[in-house]
């Protein structure tokens, strides 16, 4: 199922100071004029040429630090224009610049930790993300940046814990609540995940994510009453979005309201028409309606679209079965050897191959499929021992 995430970063930064930023740069300069003054002052009574020395000396960092603030901010300029147009490695060359050049600037490593997690380089994007926190622990940017990356680096522990700071420092972040919700589904912790769902679309009623994965969360805790609430908020927020209607038609389906999932599916399909799950799905429903011919050419159509997916094959394959049994068997053979592993496809090939008198073939089918499924043996044992196969042993518990 899919979930919609706002796993999107905060985008990079144009702007090249805050003002905690320029502390930061110009701490040791300030520093640097307190004691300059100081010495001015120390020095006035001396000998004019060591007053000339002291106002020198304070002069060179009135001149020198502005100049050397602005080649930070040309340099830096240039990695962020590189980065909108896309030109990411030239970027990441400019951004090494500014960091040289001046390595407190903390936006710098939460642009190139940006860049770092487009191009899937794990370390580095954690490591930048975090000391982009070292230099700003309060500001919540960081946290949420490191908890979209852990959460696509697949390490949904650690992208809880970072949703958890950025939420305890703006505690009504929608995406937050979002995104933590997504990484505690991928935990399995769907009571959680709905509990996130259910903040996001409090704090603001329109949020269409939060009502499609709070109906997905739903879905799978089998709360199809509430999960139908909730996409067809989704579809009056977003008339256009596809995917809420086939989850509704899924529904629908599962209540065997099958003409009101074909409705939602046929619209789902206008809306997107190269999808072949929504073929896949609309097939399903005209089986279990009656309509055949409509079914077989939904699921033609989904191979089309999907030709490497086993269970589209099988799912053909299963309406040929009453009266088309040579194409029942294509089918099934196709889907075998995209999923050898495919066991109850072996048993249904094997009760064709037997039909079809090809006894010593449906021995071979029927025993395959046992072995494989333990669970099968019961069902299928009797039609093996008809081909006059050789019962598999059972495996032991």
């Amino acid at each position: 199922m899919i979930v919609i995430c706002s796993s999107k970063t905060i985008s990079p930064e144009k702007r090249l100071f805050d003002k905690s930023d320029y502390t930061i740069f110009t701490s040791n300069l300030i520093d640097a004029k307190v004691s300059a003054k100081f010495l001015f002052y120390r020095m006035c009574g001396f000998m004019s040429k060591k007053f000339i020395l002291a106002v020198s000396f304070i002069l060179s960092f009135v001149v020198l630090i502005p100049a050397q603030s602005q080649k930070v901010m040309d340099v830096y300029d240039r990695g962020y224009d590189l980065q909108i147009a896309g030109r990411i490695d030239e970027a990441l060359a400019e951004y090494d610049k500014v960091i040289q050049l001046a390595p407190n600037f903390a936006k710098v490593y939460q642009n190139r930790a940006n860049i770092y997690l487009e191009k899937a380089v794990a370390d580095k994007a954690l490591a930048d993300y975090s000391k982009y926190i070292q230099l700003k622990p309060g500001d919540w940017q960081g946290y949420y940046n490191r908890g979209i990356a852990y959460y696509q680096f697949g390490d949904y522990d650690n992208s809880v814990i970072d949703f958890d700071k950025t939420l305890s420092l703006n505690p009504n972040m929608i995406e937050a609540h979002i995104n933590r919700g997504n990484a505690k589904k991928m935990k399995n912790d769907l009571v959680g995940a709905f509990a996130d769902y259910d903040k996001a679309v409090t704090l603001s009623p329109l949020t269409y994510e939060g009502y499609y994965n709070r109906g997905a969360a739903n879905f799978e805790l089998k709360k199809y009453d509430a999960a139908m609430v909730d996409y067809s908020r989704v579809i009056a927020i977003r008339p256009k979005m596809a995917d809420a209607y086939r989850m509704r038609g899924a529904i629908y389906s599962i209540r065997k309201e099958y003409d009101k999932s074909i409705t939602d599916l046929d619209r789902a399909i206008s809306l997107k028409p190269d999808e072949a799950e929504y073929y896949y799905q609309l097939g399903t429903a005209k089986k279990e309606k009656g309509d055949l011919p409509g079914a077989i050419a939904a699921l033609s159509e989904s191979i089309r679209l999907a030709p490497d997916n086993a269970d589209i094959f099988f799912a053909r394959g299963s309406i040929f079965e009453t009266g088309e049994p040579a194409k029942a068997i294509a089918d099934f053979t196709r889907a075998l050897e995209l999923n050898p592993q495919y066991a109850v496809i072996y048993a249904r090939r094997g009760l064709l191959l037997l039909a079809a008198g090809k006894k010593a073939e449906a021995a071979k089918d029927l025993a395959m499929a046992i072995k494989l499924d333990e669970s099968l043996r019961a069902g299928y044992e009797p039609f093996l021992k008809k081909a006059g196969g050789s019962v598999p042993t059972k495996k032991a518990q």
